[in-house]
């Protein structure tokens, strides 16, 4: 009876989340001059940290040639100084993510935004590993605000970028992150066309960039101007006007349905296919006999039951209906989660796919729990 009565306080009084994705692509090139001063000095007051290489070095390493110092030089407003690029070389993809964790937890404490990138050179790296190490990252440190990154492309197609940037984009957005779609810019370069090869594979505008891979100083200014339009975005700046509190938290959102429950009615939506990986590019930089892991779909985290049928709809239990003993379920795992906060992919009430059972995947059950009524 007790459980009852806090379900019912829970169904009455749970806050909605209502933070949007912040989705910086080469649309953000333009919005640069819309910012007034007001919005440029707030994001000038944000301390962020980046890890990065070669790229990043061409977009904020502390020298003349990169396009934030660029930026600098002709206008003081744009003051940078509290943006920390920092070198990191190539360790590889993997290590590139244990990387960060151990930057994160030396800067956090002086950060307001924390962020990795990956470079060209990764093109085997695990979205699905990725996906998780920033929600890992969200999850220690829920005060700051945690960038996601495309993965950057070259003058050649790759199918294995295009894969990782695919999932990383199709996530970020249906959670509300903060993305930086590096690729989107490079691939639409100064006249906002974008460019593929004949396979249909994003590739880098040949005009922006110097080597197949990097950046002209025309490049290094665009893509410069779109950061800043992020971190203006960040501290509570919108191109439309809308006024939004200043340096929101991102968090995660109940996932988007994409099919009704009705009273009287089964869950059964369509499988889900699980996305793999080749086992090395078929072209371009970067080319190797490295073996490649399979990609875990992040739409398969929470997983399917036996008979098709997807929990990510608040069916833990996989009967086909959305009922009082799936929240049960949920209330136990999220006690569980609470005592060990151990990320797996094995959750019967992960329903957001994300590793994790919290209030999150509460107002995933609640949504379509209240749909049956």
């Amino acid at each position: 009876m007790m459980f009852l009565l806090m379900l019912l306080l829970f169904l009455i009084v749970l806050p909605k989340k209502a933070e949007a994705a912040i989705i910086i692509d080469h649309n953000a090139v333009n919005q640069f001059e819309q910012m007034p001063d007001s919005a440029i000095s707030a994001a000038a007051r944000e301390r962020l940290m980046i890890r990065h290489a070669s790229i990043g070095v061409q977009i904020g390493w502390n020298d003349s040639d990169s396009g934030l110092n660029r930026l600098q030089a002709q206008n003081s407003k744009y003051n940078r100084s509290n943006w920390d690029f920092q070198g990191r070389g190539n360790p590889g993809w993997a290590g590139k993510i244990a990387d960060f964790e151990t930057a994160a937890a030396e800067n956090a404490s002086s950060m307001d935004i924390m962020m990795m990138k990956y470079c060209y050179v990764d093109w085997d790296a695990d979205a699905g590993a990725y996906i998780e190490a920033m929600n890992r990252a969200e999850s220690r440190y829920p005060n700051k605000t945690i960038v996601w990154w495309t993965m950057p492309i070259t003058t050649e197609g790759s199918e294995e970028r295009d894969s990782f940037n695919r999932q990383v984009r199709a996530y970020a957005a249906a959670n509300n992150k903060v993305l930086f779609d590096i690729a989107d810019i490079e691939s639409h370069g100064s006249d906002g066309v974008l460019k593929r090869d004949s396979a249909g594979r994003e590739i880098f505008d040949a005009s922006i960039s110097s080597d197949g891979g990097h950046f002209t100083v025309e490049g290094r200014i665009m893509v410069a101007k779109a950061f800043w339009v992020m971190v203006a975005r960040i501290a509570g700046w919108s191109p439309d006007g809308t006024v939004i509190s200043a340096s929101p938290t991102p968090t995660r959102p109940a996932a988007t349905a994409t099919s009704t429950i009705r009273p009287t009615a089964t869950i059964r939506p369509s499988a889900t296919p699980t996305a793999t990986r080749s086992t090395e590019p078929t072209s371009g930089f970067g080319a190797s006999n490295t073996p490649t892991p399979t990609v875990m779909s992040t739409e398969n985290y929470c997983g399917m039951c036996n008979s098709g049928i997807r929990r990510s709809f608040g069916n833990a239990d996989c009967n086909d209906v959305v009922d009082i003993n799936d929240v049960s379920i949920w209330r136990n795992e999220f006690m569980e989660w609470q005592r060990n906060r151990e990320f797996r992919a094995d959750w019967k009430a992960d329903f957001n796919c994300d590793r994790i059972v919290n209030e999150d995947d509460f107002r995933v059950w609640k949504r379509w729990f209240l749909a049956t009524l």
